[in-house]
């Protein structure tokens, strides 16, 4: 097998099935060295990886299931499956955040124990290697899956945890000043509600059927009045699932048109749309009316 194929491989495994298998072996050398080390941050860093794990192989299950195809029971599919997994995880990442912030807060009154500093340095120092690596694996693979860029997120978190965390060790090495390692996790978990917050909106605004972007609405608009034979529109509506946007739409032609005429309008109309965003799956649905009953009770 060549090197070329070897790469392929790597990148059709699943990019949530990946993370959760590095998590998993990165919580188990963790959980080792922090019993070794005597630090509590290694090991609460370890039970973190563990969760990660967990939340992983969560995604890489929904990412899977929301590829079915629509069918009698799901008759717009289960996209909407990566929006609820994204909101899930934006929930667990600020639960983890409010942790390290409530373990950052009450460390500044109760001090630590004595913590072998060199393991514990060597044991974040690889796995902050390893998560960034993870990360930037992740970030070739984010598409427009709304899971993966989650994930990417979520261990984006656990990199800045990991570096904070390694600069507070090196300080407390040469100074042993024990404090710094409760201001590094405060400033961390700041981040981290802020960046999960965000996510959770998006996965959220998603879930809530959110229109697709005022731009391309409005572009579309544009385009439906450049058209002699439409005389007006109504009941237009959008909403967007991750990379699939759904569109519908009434429009006004004159009594005399064929059908054939209107069919061949709204065929243009589509083509336009779908050419002009191909970054999207469109499911467009055109109803023709031979007068404007929008107003009607």
């Amino acid at each position: 097998m060549s090197n070329l194929e070897n790469k392929t491989i790597l990148f059709k495994v699943s990019p949530p099935l990946v993370a959760g298998v590095t998590a998993f072996v990165l919580a188990i050398f963790k959980l080792t060295a922090g019993l070794f080390s005597g630090s509590i941050a290694v090991m609460a860093s370890a039970i973190d990886s563990m969760l990660d794990s967990i939340i992983s192989g969560l995604n890489y299950a929904a990412l899977k299931k929301s590829k079915d195809k629509a069918n009698s029971k799901f008759n717009y599919g289960l996209s909407k499956l990566e929006a609820l997994m994204a909101f899930l995880e934006g929930l667990f990442i600020l639960g983890v955040g409010l942790f390290i912030f409530y373990s950052s807060v009450k460390n500044i009154f109760y001090s630590q124990g004595e913590i072998k500093t060199d393991i514990a340095i060597l044991v974040m120092v690889i796995s902050a290697l390893t998560t960034g690596l993870l990360v930037f694996y992740l970030h070739l693979q984010k598409k427009s899956s709304l899971i993966v860029k989650a994930d990417i997120l979520h261990y984006k978190s656990d990199l800045y945890t990991n570096i904070a965390t390694i600069l507070a060790l090196i300080i407390i090495y040469f100074t042993g000043f024990v404090l710094i390692d409760s201001l590094f996790g405060i400033i961390v978990s700041v981040y981290i509600f802020i960046s999960s917050i965000k996510l959770m909106k998006e996965g959220g605004n998603i879930l809530l059927d959110r229109a697709i972007d005022k731009n391309i609405v409005e572009n579309i608009v544009g385009f439906i009045k450049s058209r002699n034979q439409i005389l007006s529109y109504h009941n237009l509506k959008t909403r967007q699932s991750v990379d699939k946007a759904y569109l519908n739409i009434d429009l006004v032609f004159r009594k005399d048109i064929s059908l054939q005429n209107a069919h061949d309008e709204g065929e243009v109309l589509i083509n336009y749309i779908k050419n002009s965003y191909p970054n999207f799956e469109w499911d467009i649905d055109i109803h023709f009316d031979p007068v404007d009953d929008s107003k009607k009770d």
